[in-house]
C-alpha cells in the first residue's frame, strides 16, 4: 500500500455509524481515531505505531487530507469564529487604550505594552487582517540570526538568481528589504 492509497477513505458501510462524508467518501473510524489521538497531542510515531500505520502517515494527513481538514473544521472551526467574534467585540476598547498610550496618557501603566501587543495581535487576526505578515517566510540561520524573505519577491526570482542562492546561501538583497 503506497501512502497515497492509505491516505484514501475505505468506504464504509452507511448503517455502522456515522461519520462525514468528503470528496464522496464517509470519513473511516480509524481515521476519527487518527484525528482523535492527534487532538490529544499523541506523537505522530505513536499514533502509528498505536494503529499500525505507516511512518509518516499522521504528518501526510495533518497536513493535507482533505478527510483531516473537515474532522478539523467539525471539531475546532466554530469555537474560532467564536473566539474571534468575541475578541472583535472588543475592538473599541482596545482603540481606546491605544490612542491613550499613543497620547502618552498611558506612559507610567505597567499593562501599557501588554495592550499594544494585543492591538498588533488584534490587526493580523481574521480573513482579512489590517497587517498581513502571512505572505512573509521567515529564515533563521544556523548562526541564530533572522532575516525575514517576501513570498510574493520569491515567486519573482530568476533561474540564475535561484541558481546562485542554491550554491551560495546568498539570498538576493532584493528578497530581505525591509528587514533592517
Amino acid at each position: 500500500m503506497t501512502a497515497d492509497d492509505a491516505l484514501t477513505p475505505e468506504i464504509v458501510d452507511e448503517e455502522e455509524e456515522f461519520n462525514p462524508v468528503v470528496e464522496g467518501r464517509r470519513i473511516t473510524p480509524r481515521q476519527v481515531e487518527v484525528f482523535k489521538l492527534w487532538a490529544k497531542s499523541v506523537p505522530y510515531l505513536e499514533i502509528e505505531e498505536k494503529l499500525g500505520l505507516h511512518f509518516g502517515y499522521v504528518k501526510k494527513a495533518v497536513y493535507g487530507a482533505h478527510w483531516f481538514e473537515t474532522l478539523w473544521d467539525r471539531t475546532y472551526g466554530a469555537s474560532q469564529l467564536e473566539y474571534f467574534r468575541d475578541v472583535i467585540s472588543g475592538d473599541k476598547s482596545l482603540a481606546k487604550n491605544v490612542k491613550a498610550i499613543g497620547a502618552g496618557e498611558r506612559k507610567d501603566d505597567k499593562s501599557a505594552m501588554a495592550a499594544v501587543k494585543l492591538h498588533e495581535i488584534r490587526t493580523q487576526l481574521g480573513p482579512r487582517p489590517m497587517l498581513n505578515k502571512r505572505g512573509n517566510i521567515n529564515i533563521q540561520n544556523i548562526i541564530g540570526s533572522s532575516v525575514t524573505i517576501n513570498q510574493v519577491q520569491l515567486k519573482t526570482m530568476t533561474q540564475e538568481e535561484l541558481l546562485e542562492m542554491n550554491e551560495s546561501g546568498v539570498i538576493p538583497s532584493r528578497m530581505t528589504e525591509g528587514n533592517g
